[in-house]
């Protein structure tokens, strides 16, 4: 895949893009060419992978548990970083085809197998505010309960901000976007990262808006001028075997941050079926079981990785 990112293109025909040989070496690519390919059929790709993922000559050899630092992980969780690349590009290709009160349900949902702990730091949460996450499995499931069920109804803010990376956009992003602001009574602006994306980000932000940001894009996504001299972050990918693998990507999110004068808080996920909301610390980086973490099979392409000491490191 070549360095330089088109904006004009799809998240799918972006990805889809790479040469052949990348491809057969990624189980993300290769479903997502799987489910692009299928037409009508994508129910019967979806429940092929997850069934039968390890019998497969091509996906069998892909896995989890091949990426260094996670051979040691059990059979159950190479099964779920299977079935969370599975679901989420399947999200990608039937949603489109979802009305408001399926897309609502399906998200909400979410509720019944996540514990969704929130955890403020003072009595009162004002905006601004600038959420930094990562591309969970579930992370649009989970951003939408976070917004509607708790910052909406009980801090009451009614404006929230999606940036991203290329246009047309995520039919996800674009389902959030007609839920909250349907649904939720949230008013919802989407920003593409182009020229003048900083300025038109600075007139949608006011004292009741949050801004959601993903913090674990890798910088060869960017182009130097994007991601700025001040940009690198790390990233905690872990297994619940105490594997883990710390990771440089790229995040403004403290910058806008201060730019806008905002609270800075983070969406991780500390433990399995676990998600936390919280102010954003210093030296604490951004935490997702690999399994869950959709970009797993992108870590020898996409990012330098850092050794940790994981007898020293905790998930919370």
């Amino acid at each position: 895949m070549n360095d330089k990112t088109d904006q004009t293109q799809s998240d799918v025909e972006y990805l889809l893009a790479a040469d052949k040989q990348q491809i057969e070496r990624r189980m993300d690519l290769s479903i997502l060419q799987a489910y692009r390919d299928a037409g009508s059929s994508i129910r019967t790709v979806r429940s092929n992978v997850i069934e039968n993922w390890k019998s497969d000559e091509k996906l069998g050899p892909l896995s989890l548990s091949m990426i260094e630092g996670f051979s040691l992980i059990d059979a159950d969780e190479d099964q779920r970083a299977t079935r969370s690349l599975a679901d989420y590009w399947f999200e990608y290709f039937m949603m489109p085809s979802m009305n408001l009160g399926q897309v609502r349900d399906y998200h909400l949902a979410i509720r019944q197998t996540y514990d969704l702990h929130v955890e403020l730091s003072q009595a009162e949460l004002t905006g601004p505010l600038v959420i930094e996450t990562c591309h969970h499995a579930c992370v649009f499931s989970l951003c939408y309960a976070l917004l509607s069920q708790e910052l909406k109804s009980k801090y009451d803010f009614d404006r929230v901000v999606l940036v991203h990376l290329r246009d047309p956009i995520d039919p996800r992003l674009a389902g959030l976007q007609a839920l909250s602001q349907m649904l939720a009574g949230i008013e919802c602006i989407c920003i593409q990262m182009t020229d003048g994306w900083l300025n038109e980000l600075s007139q949608a932000m006011d004292g009741n808006s949050i801004l959601v940001y993903f913090g674990d894009m890798p910088k060869k996504l960017f182009s130097a001028k994007q991601r700025g001299k001040r940009a690198a972050a790390q990233l905690r990918i872990y297994a619940t075997n105490d594997a883990e693998i710390e990771l440089e990507s790229v995040s403004i999110a403290s910058t806008l941050a201060r730019r806008f004068k905002a609270l800075h808080y983070t969406l991780d996920f500390p433990a399995i079926n676990r998600a936390r909301f919280r102010e954003a610390r210093k030296n604490q980086p951004i935490t997702c079981l690999a399994a869950d973490w959709i970009f797993w099979p992108a870590i020898a392409d996409w990012y330098n990785v850092s050794p940790t000491d994981s007898s020293s490191a905790s998930s919370e």
